[in-house]
């Protein structure tokens, strides 16, 4: 998602890994809108429901990390494809694509 002007969101995925079944994730917000939240969408396949993983706002030019347990998520081993459903307090969305492993 790429947009011009002063309410331009933007995002990256400034880590990901996995041990022990547990997935941790920073997220970095590059644009000037504030992260509202992060949530995994998708581990080796669509999840039923979102995984609530960065539940605080995340201020432009920040970032923030979480962990969650994956391990009754995904019956896959290493690498795993995940996807972050970023939402912005504008309400604008980007689905951010890494691997772990």
């Amino acid at each position: 998602y790429m947009a011009w002007g002063t309410n331009a969101p933007a995002a990256a995925v400034q880590g990901v890994g996995v041990q022990g079944g547990v997935l941790t994730a920073t997220i970095q917000n590059l644009g000037s809108v504030p992260i509202q939240n992060v949530s995994i969408v998708y581990l080796d396949g669509p999840l039923p429901r979102p995984i609530p993983l960065i539940t605080t706002m995340i201020p432009p030019g920040q970032s923030a990390g979480a962990s969650v347990d994956i391990m009754n998520y995904t019956a896959h081993g290493l690498p795993y494809t995940i996807m972050f459903l970023v939402r912005f307090a504008n309400n604008a969305t980007q689905v951010l694509t890494s691997s772990a492993g």
